[in-house]
């Protein structure tokens, strides 16, 4: 997995604050076209928000890695609360 200036940093705060260790997913753009698909499937007509993909992505690594609650948020303006 490639490291980038962002996982580097994320590391370090993880361990100043004591947190739990970060795990890092990497999104495949030829993966994304199956999921683009699946969603249109399920949702029943082309979907208008592509950033679910990821969302979609994500959710699958996070249960993947047997994760059971979450508390999260999407987009930059949950920087700004939202």
């Amino acid at each position: 997995m490639p490291t980038t200036k962002t996982c580097v940093g994320l590391e370090l705060m993880a361990s100043h604050l004591g947190s739990a260790p970060i795990r890092s997913s990497h999104f495949d753009a030829n993966r994304q076209w199956d999921v683009f698909r699946k969603l249109i499937h399920v949702h029943g007509r082309p979907i208008m928000l592509l950033p679910l993909i990821h969302a979609y992505e994500l959710c699958e690594a996070i249960r993947d890695d047997g994760v059971k609650v979450v508390l999260g948020g999407h987009g930059a303006d949950e920087l700004f609360y939202g």
